[in-house]
Parts: C-alpha cells; sequence; structure tokens
C-alpha cells in the first residue's frame, strides 16, 4: 500500500518529527511504500 504522511516538520529533533518518523520505519517495515511531505525542512 502506497502511504502519504504530512507533517509540519520534517527530521531533527522534536516530538511530531520523531513520531513520523518512526511511524514511517514501521510502516515500511511491514512492506508499505511511504512518502513524507513536510513545509519545513530541517
Amino acid at each position: 500500500m502506497k502511504i502519504l504522511l504530512i507533517s509540519p516538520t520534517s527530521g531533527g529533533i522534536g516530538g511530531i518529527a520523531q513520531h513520523v518518523d518512526g511511524l514511517s520505519q514501521f510502516l515500511t517495515g511491514l512492506g508499505h511504500e511511504v512518502d513524507i511531505i513536510s513545509s519545513a525542512n530541517t
């Protein structure tokens, strides 16, 4: 399944960024294709 995660921040330190990264890794481990879009690159 292709999944798109949308986050206000990406990478770095922060609760949302860490949660989205962890969720992405978990879903990828289950065999899904995951993309992340964010409004800020850090």
